[in-house]
């Protein structure tokens, strides 16, 4: 019924090694944090603090005997340069003889050639630009290599990771010329997007106390019961399908008082020890914040569901063709969908500029092209995949939409998602909804209603039904990045 498909292996492009030759390696290190060369030779490097500490010890200065193991041939070497080796970390001398009076008038200057002759890109002006720009820069981003962690990675910096309980950093008042103008809602996700920690106020530990071949993670927010209880009544429906083991969990914030929601924390508390699906965090849950429970996510997921074999993540207000979707990864061995991306995928987009649109982003925020991403609708990946947009997005500045934000994710994984033609974000024409044979052949649809979900699960599952499944055009699962220039 299906043909096998086979993944692009191979690496189209790769970034520039760290070198191996000591100076080399040294002063690689320093140029990367201080963006050298300077685009403006008369400006000091941004951020500048000094001498960096590990090139300036006091005096008295000691050998630095760390060279000796840094070099291989080091002990064959000339016996000057042992010396200039072991010593050229020292930088501070006291002076023993001065000359005062030398520069008591102002020297006559020559005057050096004004014109640059290259130029460097400038630092962004534009807020998220400027902040991601430095992360790329110090991580080396986008990766050579997405299967490995970014180069000395510690952790998410510092200055992206406050801890919980977080407050707003009243910096970016002044970092962004015309944030009092802006609406209230960017305001707010502005305010605090360094934050990233929040407490996990119901969980659901048993979900994936066996391993799952494909773990539906599906958005919801609590007033949506009638969504997720129809989810589960049908693509959704957790256990063995087709001979494959499915979990699902459902992904919630905190709903508000001051966005009017009613209090339904204890109806949700009895759901959740009733299915005990339900994850919740205590953040509020709103359209801005949807990128926040994008990463809240991949970290429960990295630490609690590891070793699901596959991801599929969405709205709860879609139908999936879990059958199709199985059947479509039956085409593969999970060894050879590492890179498995697949979607509704969307190119060549970039930022509304209109304010009263649920998209709109201000200019002062962010310019530039979005990267390919697949609609925030629904998107299957691979659990390898998973853990490694965990650990890149903790290098990725919070951005205000979340499929965009994923894409973002994925480009400095040096990876493009796929676009599958079973899925459909945008909906099938209205003259197919009502053909169950339509559904069959496909593996999303967006939007459906939860009476929609039932029925529609009906007619698939029906053994009467002369419908069968026909192929989709196959995906390759997620593209490495052609960098070359």
């Amino acid at each position: 019924m299906y043909n096998r498909g086979k993944l692009t292996p191979k690496k189209f492009w790769k970034k520039p090694e760290v070198s191996l030759v000591f100076w080399n390696r040294v002063q690689e290190r320093l140029d990367d944090i201080y963006y050298l060369p300077l685009a403006n030779g008369s400006e000091a490097p941004q951020d500048f603090r000094g001498i960096p500490r590990w090139l300036n010890r006091t005096s008295p200065c000691k050998p630095d005997s760390r060279v000796t193991t840094e070099i291989e041939d080091f002990k064959s070497l000339p016996q000057r340069f042992q010396d200039f080796l072991l010593y050229m970390g020292c930088r501070s001398y006291p002076l023993i003889t001065d000359a005062p009076n030398v520069c008591s008038e102002t020297p006559y200057l020559w005057k050096l050639t004004p014109k640059k002759f290259w130029k460097k890109p400038e630092v962004s002006l534009v807020f998220w630009n400027r902040v991601q720009e430095r992360l790329d820069d110090i991580y080396y981003l986008p990766l050579a290599n997405g299967s490995e962690a970014p180069q000395d990675f510690r952790g998410i910096p510092r200055w992206l990771n406050r801890t919980s309980p977080c407050k707003p950093d009243s910096r970016v008042t002044t970092e962004i010329e015309d944030f009092k103008s802006l609406p209230q809602r960017f305001q707010d996700f502005l305010l605090y997007m360094g934050c990233r920690s929040y407490p996990l106020i119901t969980d659901a530990p048993n979900v994936c106390s066996e391993t799952p071949y494909l773990l539906l993670a599906v958005k919801s927010i609590a007033a949506h019961f009638d969504r997720r209880q129809a989810i589960r009544e049908s693509w959704g429906r957790a256990g063995i399908l087709d001979g494959r083991r499915i979990a699902t969990v459902f992904l919630l914030g905190s709903t508000a008082a001051t966005d009017h929601f009613p209090n339904l924390s204890d109806m949700v508390k009895h759901e959740a020890a009733l299915y005990g699906d339900v994850l919740q965090w205590d953040y509020r849950d709103s359209f801005f914040n949807l990128t926040l429970k994008e990463v809240l996510f991949l970290e429960w997921f990295g630490t609690h569901c590891a070793s699901a074999k596959y991801v599929f993540k969405g709205d709860d207000d879609v139908f999936v063709n879990t059958r199709h979707m199985l059947a479509y990864l039956g085409n593969f061995s999970v060894s050879k969908t590492q890179d498995l991306f697949v979607g509704d995928v969307i190119t060549n987009a970039g930022p509304h500029r209109t304010k009263h649109l649920k998209y709109y982003i201000p200019e002062s925020v962010f310019r530039g092209v979005y990267p390919p991403y697949a609609g925030g609708g629904g998107y299957l990946y691979s659990g390898n995949l998973g853990l490694r947009l965990r650990t890149i997005s903790r290098l990725v500045t919070l951005y205000p939409i979340d499929d965009v934000y994923t894409g973002m994710c994925l480009k400095r994984l040096g990876l493009v998602p796929e676009k599958h033609m079973g899925f459909k974000t945008f909906d099938i024409e209205e003259k197919h909804r009502e053909n169950p044979c339509a559904y069959k052949r496909l593996i999303l649809v967006h939007p459906r209603s939860p009476q929609d979900m039932i029925k529609i699960w009906s007619w698939i599952n029906d053994p009467k039904a002369k419908c069968y499944i026909v192929n989709t055009p196959q995906a390759k699962g997620a593209k490495r990045r052609n960098r070359s220039k």
